[in-house]
């Protein structure tokens, strides 16, 4: 095809393409109006499903929050019924509970009131037995007391013995026995007396304990006695044995300090004392349990008998002059040193008190005084016979002494004169500064007590910032900070 061909094909196509145009916008319109309809079809459905799915939604909450609402109140009526039951149940425990204690006070009431009953019946037993025996007991005892003299009695010399009674008391003895001989070792050798052991009548390893120690302490004497004697009529046989003017009684189960017994055998050959006691320390053998068992007396103190032990210091003579250690199967072994203590004093003869510690007392379920069912109505008994005027206590010759400071303080009837002015020369020689002691609370592991020492020590060195201040405490140095001072012990 020639050139003028084409070019007349060309304008041919040209001429029809507005009309080819007009029909594709024409097709465009309609396609666009199709989906414009669709569109809308399409957003009317979905409109409708929307609201259809909204209406489910909602009617499903409803329907959740109806069942919702009655599992709840459904779960509450049950709640509530179980809070019922629960205080139902509360008030039957605390009921059960009330009882149950109820029964257990009744229960320990009844135990209690059946275990003193049960003492007192053994407490009667043996002292029905005691009051049968005693006639041979007073045979056996003066048989003995003939073996001892051969002819008129010695003179006791100046000095100081121990003198123990052991029944049954094997386990225990060797412990005792050496404290005795470090008392007798710390006395001066013309001082120096013995120690007297009595064996009443034990069943027990008593006898091979004694026989063995004989070997080698030339101290020790041993008395045996085939009967037991029971504790005042053993105790009156050692005095009469005793060849001092003076003894320290000893039970076979304690022990003795030497330089708490020789204080207060200084006190008692200075100032004439009939008696002669300081503190006595009581523990069991765990060291769980301390107490005092003898201690400074007091108007409130000595008649009950609370501050005195059978641990104590005696002038031989003068005890034997009141008639010994009662016999008395009632008050034998439970208050017969508060007897033997009234006693003294209401005779008129010297009874003295140390600070000092004699020695420790063995807190046990074998001892004597632990077996009496009603300890206060021997006490009421005592008090009944030897303090029936109520005495004061500046009437009975009752006095305290140390032999660094003198008499400390006396009773008007002992005729001594406390000597206050010569403390600071004794004690601290030409230093004029004072010395103070402080006795507080403390070292028991109590750190309110540890607080209040630690105070009071503050205070005293504020108040005498020269003095020489010495700290005593129940057992161990007090843990709370404190000022530095000496502690005693």
């Amino acid at each position: 095809m020639s050139r003028l061909g084409r070019l007349r094909a060309f304008g041919r196509r040209a001429r029809g393409l507005p009309s080819q145009v007009d029909g594709l916008a024409a097709d465009q319109q309609r396609v666009l109006h199709e989906t414009r309809t669709r569109e809308e079809e399409v957003l009317r459905r979905l409109d409708g499903l929307a609201r259809a799915l909204a209406d489910e939604t909602a009617r499903i909450r409803a329907e959740q929050q109806a069942d919702t609402t009655a599992a709840t109140r459904h779960l509450l009526e049950q709640v509530v019924v179980l809070r019922d039951q629960l205080t139902v149940l509360e008030s039957g425990v605390e009921a059960e509970r009330r009882t149950v204690s109820e029964r257990e006070r009744t229960a320990a009431s009844t135990s209690h009131e059946f275990d003193v009953r049960l003492r007192d019946l053994a407490h009667q037993i043996r002292v029905a037995q005691e009051m049968a025996l005693a006639d041979g007991r007073d045979a056996a005892a003066d048989a003995l007391l003939a073996g001892l003299t051969d002819g008129p009695v010695p003179l006791r010399r100046p000095g100081l013995s121990v003198v123990t009674t052991s029944w049954n008391h094997a386990g225990w003895l060797d412990e005792s026995m050496d404290s005795a001989r470090a008392v007798l070792d710390a006395l001066p050798h013309d001082l120096r007396g013995e120690h007297l052991v009595l064996d009443d009548a034990s069943t027990d390893e008593t006898g091979a304990v004694l026989a063995r120690r004989l070997d080698d302490d030339p101290s020790l004497r041993v008395l045996r006695s085939p009967v037991n004697l029971g504790l005042g009529r053993a105790r009156n046989l050692l005095l009469a044995a005793c060849p001092t003017t003076h003894a320290v009684v000893l039970d076979a189960d304690n022990r003795l300090l030497p330089d708490g017994v020789t204080t207060a055998y200084e006190v008692a050959r200075t100032y004439a004392s009939a008696i002669t006691f300081g503190q006595v320390i009581a523990s069991d053998d765990a060291g769980r349990r301390w107490d005092a068992f003898a201690y400074a007396p007091s108007a409130a103190s000595l008649p009950g008998g609370l501050c005195f032990d059978s641990m104590c210091v005696v002038d031989v003579a003068a005890v034997e002059s009141l008639g010994g250690y009662t016999t008395d199967p009632q008050l034998e072994g439970a208050v017969d040193d508060l007897e033997l203590l009234l006693r003294t004093l209401r005779r008129g003869l010297r009874v003295g008190y140390v600070p000092t510690v004699l020695g420790r007392y063995r807190l046990g379920p074998q001892r004597l005084s632990a077996l009496v069912a009603d300890h206060l109505a021997l006490v009421a008994r005592l008090r009944r016979r030897y303090l029936y005027d109520d005495p004061d206590l500046d009437s009975l010759p009752i006095f305290g002494a140390h032999p660094a400071t003198g008499v400390l303080w006396a009773a008007r009837s002992t005729g001594l004169e406390p000597r206050a002015a010569d403390v600071r020369h004794q004690i601290g020689g030409d230093d004029e500064r004072p010395r103070i002691a402080i006795l507080a609370s403390g070292g028991v592991g109590n750190l309110g007590d540890d607080a209040i020492t630690a105070a009071v020590v503050r205070r005293v060195l504020e108040a005498s910032p020269g003095a020489d201040v010495d700290l005593f405490t129940d057992r161990d140095r007090p843990e709370t900070a404190m000022p530095l001072v000496p502690w005693g012990g």
